[in-house]
């Protein structure tokens, strides 16, 4: 019903420890694009570096043009620590990312995007 009429940006960036591993945590304010001023129109989600690398792993095998958008990686910094410096640049790959899968069409519609900016049911 609501594909392809999202907004989504990142609006913090944090660390935060899970058994034991930092692992970088990022909040999607989430909104529809529709005129009417309903109350249930925007939402925050919250995802790990992971599942946005996911997201892109899924929307590349039907839009091989994503592959051109390089997304943050862990592998890369000295023992996996996680400043502020790499949160406010991966933040902001992050954003490039979102942009550029909300402003296609095609993409807008996609069901991995769905699935990664609806709320969970948890």
């Amino acid at each position: 019903m609501n594909l392809g009429t999202w907004r989504a940006v990142v609006s913090t960036a944090e660390a935060s420890e899970e058994n034991g591993e930092q692992m970088a945590c990022y909040f999607v304010a989430v909104s529809l694009s529709e005129e009417d001023d309903c109350k249930n129109n925007h939402w925050t989600v919250s995802r790990k570096l992971i599942e946005f690398q996911a997201l892109h792993r899924k929307l590349t095998e039907c839009f091989p043009s994503l592959k051109k958008v390089q997304l943050p990686s862990l592998s890369k910094l000295p023992f996996k620590s996680i400043d502020q410096k790499f949160l406010d640049k991966s933040k902001n790959q992050l954003n490039a990312f979102l942009q550029k899968v909300l402003t296609d069409e095609r993409m807008c519609q996609s069901e991995a995007l769905y699935a990664f900016l609806s709320p969970s049911l948890e």
